[in-house]
């Protein structure tokens, strides 16, 4: 994700104006020669993502991911990505917006449900 793209949405001040991040789907903006060891890199790429965006983040679709693909929709504590310092982050911030389960697995019930209680427990330990 480019700098002035991320720009854009601090420089509009309009209320109806903000960002929707979906935590399990950067897997594009991964440089190739990062994507093998990538998860580092990917988290330090969503947490400066949602430090630069801040108050302007209206929604939030949650899935795990993993490399050396990167490719999202997986069930919460299933792949590598960091997801409580982000929810640590949104209540920081005093984050008012959805957060939304983006699940593609083939037992869409239980992912659901882990995925779920994975993130009440992650909730309960702010």
């Amino acid at each position: 994700m480019s700098k002035e793209y991320t720009q854009l949405f601090l420089e509009i001040d309009h209320d109806a104006v903000g960002a929707a991040i979906h935590v399990g789907e950067l897997g594009p903006y991964l440089p190739q020669n990062r994507r093998e060891d990538g998860t580092e890199f990917y988290n330090d790429l969503l947490m400066s993502l949602f430090q630069i965006l801040g108050s302007k983040v209206f929604h939030v679709r949650l899935s795990d991911a993993s490399g050396p693909d990167w490719t999202g929709g997986q069930t919460i504590g299933s792949g590598c990505l960091e997801i409580e310092p982000v929810l640590r982050f949104l209540d920081e911030i005093h984050y008012e917006g959805g957060l939304e389960l983006s699940l593609t697995e083939p037992d869409a019930e239980h992912a659901l449900r882990t995925s779920r209680a994975r993130i009440e427990m992650m909730l309960q330990n702010l």
